[in-house]
């Protein structure tokens, strides 16, 4: 019997070859994000004193941190490399809670991802030390934009010059690097003015009926209960291994 609307039936081999067919043309194109795909967080940091502007992502427990041009985790090095720090005393003992390899090895085109790119431990790590104040404006992307905004990272780190989007930036250039990333997510960003200070950056996203979501200070209860949190996890850490 043929089948209904009288369309021919198709041989099996007929249609082994339609799906490898269609299973090769997919596997080349680029692939939309999960209907039930996590929402993508985006973290816009000022911090102010000398300045500095970065950019945060966060979906499903998983992070990027770019910071064009920026210094995340050179205190430690510099710390380090004066030996500075001693078991008990020195001028920087404040930042021994932090896990100084992954900072020092963490950089990779101007982006880290992992937990040191988790938002309260970058800001633990610049307000350690009494830096300046910083605010932080959150916006929850939409579907397409937040796969954009974390594609856009993502290669930034792995494919260094290769990416369509370079995230390896010179010092001094961290506003012009964020608000050309926030143009090219379009959208209520896309005409965002590109000034070189931190503080015509907020103006910009004040015009775009931005407000910061949170502002911190080094005694802010945020940043004093994440570093004591660290510090409580080495302390276990160490009398886990017997003081070695």
């Amino acid at each position: 019997m043929a089948p209904a609307h009288g369309r021919p039936r198709r041989s099996k081999f007929r249609l082994a070859a339609t799906a490898l067919i269609a299973a090769a043309l997919s596997a080349g194109a680029p692939q939309a994000p999960a209907a039930d795909a996590a929402p993508t967080v985006m973290r816009i940091l000022v911090v102010y004193g000398p300045g500095h502007s970065a950019i945060g992502l966060e979906r499903d427990g998983h992070y990027y941190y770019w910071d064009p041009g920026g210094s995340y985790g050179e205190e430690l090095t510099r710390c380090r490399n004066a030996g500075q720090v001693s078991a008990a005393m020195g001028a920087c003992n404040h930042l021994l809670a932090f896990d100084w390899e992954a900072l020092e090895t963490g950089r990779r085109n101007d982006v880290f991802t992992g937990p040191i790119a988790r938002f309260m431990h970058v800001l633990s790590v610049y307000h350690s030390n009494g830096s300046h104040a910083s605010k932080v404006y959150t916006v929850t992307l939409d579907e397409a934009t937040g796969e954009r905004a974390w594609e856009m990272v993502r290669r930034g780190r792995e494919l260094a010059g290769e990416a369509a989007f370079a995230t390896d930036r010179q010092p001094f250039f961290c506003v012009k690097a964020v608000t050309e990333f926030l143009r090219a997510l379009g959208g209520r960003f896309a005409d965002i003015d590109s000034p070189w200070r931190p503080g015509r950056l907020e103006a910009e996203l004040a015009r775009l009926g931005l407000a910061p979501s949170h502002s911190f200070t080094r005694s802010s209860p945020e940043i004093t209960g994440f570093v004591n949190g660290l510090r409580r996890s080495a302390r276990g850490a160490v009398s886990a291994s017997g003081g070695r």
